[in-house]
């Protein structure tokens, strides 16, 4: 796809504009396409903080727990913008909080936040403790 395709689709996600992702999944486009370093539409929708966004590419078969060249997943992105109701949104769908290390590193770039962040940080927190079914 050319680069100016998925920077349409990077500001359609920015906008939320559901409209526009629509007619790209409508009309056979990849929920799971990879912008620049592996980022995928659905890490673009949660670090935006567009649940409507999320909501339309896992219908269409999204990745929850897709993770960029760089190691970071929607949720890891969700977290790091400050969007806690899209992180819950995006566990509650089955997306798979960053374990061991990665979780560790997540979690010492939120407390550079400070407060602002601390409430992330315990729904990861509680949410690696829980057993999983996956």
């Amino acid at each position: 796809m050319p680069a100016s395709s998925v920077d349409s689709l990077h500001h359609a996600i920015k906008r939320c504009d559901t409209l526009h992702i629509a007619h790209f999944l409508e009309s056979g486009g990849d929920a799971n396409l990879r912008a620049k370093f592996g980022t995928t539409l659905l890490m673009l929708a949660a670090q935006a903080g567009h649940s409507p966004i999320i909501d339309l590419l896992l219908q269409a078969g999204a990745d929850i727990n897709a993770v960029s060249d760089h190691s970071y997943s929607a949720v890891s992105l969700a977290a790091l913008a400050g969007h806690i109701r899209v992180v819950e949104h995006l566990l509650d769908r089955g997306a798979h909080v960053p374990r061991d290390a990665a979780r560790m590193h997540l979690i010492g770039l939120l407390r550079h936040y400070g407060e602002k962040r601390q409430a992330i940080i315990d729904i990861l927190e509680a949410r690696a403790s829980t057993p999983s079914d996956t």
